[in-house]
């Protein structure tokens, strides 16, 4: 499901050949939330292909622009590492979850929302904004993330 969502015009997407998919801002309870979506969206854009610079990578470059891993990535400081690391786009952005609201024993399943965007490293211009969430289950973050690179793969012109 697409909470709320802003994509450039075709006209201005171009196509982008490489990328760099930044972990997440984990805003969850789950350790490494936001580096697990990252792989998702990193696969999902591989498999549709957009040449993906290595999570590692990029990490290590986030230090370059004084972010750490997983903390808050702004505008400037994506465009500034697309362009440390050569491509043509960045992907960035938050994951958090809120509770089901269910008391049933077990385990804790909580709704997760994915907040994306997509920044063309040239212009400086977001190819997509958006919010996308999952329903509470065992694997809402990967389905939340599978939602989002869908998304996404349209932004970039695959």
């Amino acid at each position: 499901m697409v909470a709320r969502e802003a994509m450039a015009p075709e006209k201005d997407r171009g196509e982008v050949r490489s990328a760099a998919v930044l972990p997440l801002e984990n805003l969850t309870g789950t350790q490494d939330a936001g580096k697990i979506v990252a792989d998702v969206l990193s696969t999902e854009l591989a498999a549709r292909k957009v040449t993906v610079v290595d999570r590692s990578r990029a990490e290590a470059s986030l230090e370059r622009v004084d972010v750490i891993t997983g903390g808050t990535v702004d505008r400037l400081a994506a465009q500034r590492l697309g362009e440390i690391l050569g491509v043509d786009a960045v992907v960035y952005g938050s994951i958090a979850e809120a509770d089901d609201g269910k008391s049933v024993p077990g385990p804790r399943h909580a709704n997760v929302g994915l907040t994306i965007r997509v920044l063309n490293v040239k212009s400086g211009n977001f190819l997509l904004a958006g919010s996308y969430t999952a329903e509470a289950g065992s694997d809402s973050m990967t389905a939340a993330a599978h939602k989002a690179a869908d998304r996404i793969a349209k932004a970039v012109g695959k």
